[in-house]
């Protein structure tokens, strides 16, 4: 027949003590890991799809990459990307320096046209030049 096993029985003070210095240090983490996110909604410095100038799709693409890159400043909260102040000014910076200039579609036939010597004139519907 087997043996039962022993049990341990720790005395309920014990325990306790040996959770609290044990659980304490990392209770504190967590609790301010958790109150920084939930202040995130209602401090100035951080901004949620709703209130970024890049509008909700590209903020939260936004938001996505910073994640998936492991950079600094971008969490999602529930359903809320929100992105801290300071990545906020990187990401418009950085979007302004990669945008490119609008081209003018008729440029490259006006280009030809003057090498050829040709006229352009208006095709009837009011748009002037082709």
């Amino acid at each position: 027949m087997p043996r039962p096993t022993p049990k341990i029985n720790f005395p309920e003070r014990q325990l306790l003590a040996a959770l609290t210095i044990v659980l304490a240090p990392f209770a504190e983490q967590v609790a301010t890991i958790l109150a920084d996110r939930l202040r995130a909604g209602t401090d100035p410095d951080w901004f949620d799809q709703h209130r970024s100038p890049e509008g909700n799709r590209r903020h939260c693409a936004i938001v996505r990459r910073r994640i998936a890159e492991g950079r600094p400043g971008a969490a999602i909260v529930g359903r809320r990307h929100l992105l801290s102040r300071e990545a906020l000014e990187e990401e418009l910076a950085l979007a302004h320096k990669t945008k490119k200039p609008k081209l003018d579609p008729d440029a490259d036939v006006r280009d030809l046209a003057g090498e050829l010597g040709l006229r352009l004139v208006a095709n009837g519907r009011g748009r002037g030049g082709l």
